[in-house]
């Protein structure tokens, strides 16, 4: 899962968290996120709104300013996969919620620091205006999204690509439920100390067991990226057998699963 989009998950994630238990926000940032701000509405016109120079003290004011609830939205497809790839196309946002059907959305820019090898984040604030009355539900997809994983998988096998076959694979296990992260977690380290690499940043999110089985499955499940992705070899294979089409279809369908899944995961708690 690209980091946008598991930055929003974190955020949400851990937001709800200090929502249902009434406490400060607990909200650990990966290495590469060097900083995250918050710019709110202003106030008036022609004055600035207030910043907020990290996730706490963005929390804080929301809260003070009445937020009850707060949830992900995730587009559920896209013109050109392709895109992906590359920083600030997730369409990904925040939504919060505050009293009298009020709602506030947040977009993310991402800048890249060369000379500190990270990440400066950067929130909008917007009202939404003119949506649906009350708050979205949302549908846990489970047995769509382990039919389109295995219909995926089956393609990448049917085309020689195990490697990938068993990423897809891999998902289905983490959705099944009982999938053993700490042994999962420990055979990676493991592996990457062979070959010399460290361990990448990585954490589990603090969600009920069935939603974090969701959101795992999903976010090991998101191939879609530039070079080495999905997106790359598998496509251009997937042409030369003459199954292009096929390949488009199970991918869109993929996609659409993955976020749905996402979203419930991460907001249906």
């Amino acid at each position: 899962m690209k980091g946008e989009v598991f930055q929003l998950c974190s955020i949400v994630t851990s937001a709800k968290n200090a929502l249902h238990t009434k406490t400060f926000i607990q909200y650990e940032p990966v290495g590469y996120e060097l900083s995250t701000q918050f710019q709110f509405i202003p106030q008036a016109e022609g004055e600035k709104g207030e910043i907020a120079e990290d996730v706490e003290a963005w929390y804080a004011r929301c809260v003070y300013n009445g937020m009850n609830d707060i949830k992900i939205l995730a587009p559920t497809a896209v013109k050109d996969r392709r895109v992906l790839g590359f920083i600030n196309t997730s369409q990904n946002v925040m939504m919060c919620f505050y009293p009298n059907d009020e709602i506030h959305m947040w977009i993310p820019r991402w800048f890249l620091d060369k000379e500190k090898n990270g990440w400066h984040i950067v929130y909008k604030e917007t009202l939404l205006k003119d949506h649906p009355a009350g708050k979205p539900m949302y549908k846990d997809n489970s047995p769509e999204f382990r039919k389109a994983l295995e219909n995926i998988k089956n393609f990448a096998s049917e085309l020689g690509m195990a490697g990938w076959a068993n990423v897809f694979e891999r998902s289905i296990s983490m959705l099944d439920g009982g999938f053993d992260y700490d042994a999962d977690d420990e055979r990676i380290r493991e592996e990457l100390k062979k070959k010399g690499r460290p361990m990448p940043p990585k954490k589990h999110l603090a969600l009920p067991e069935h939603s974090r089985d969701v959101f795992e499955a999903a976010a090991n499940a998101d191939v879609f990226g530039a070079m080495g992705s999905w997106n790359d070899s598998p496509a251009a294979i997937a042409r030369d057998a003459g199954r292009e089409k096929e390949y488009n279809e199970l991918s869109d369908k993929l996609y659409m699963h993955i976020a749905i899944a996402t979203m419930y995961a991460i907001n249906q708690w």
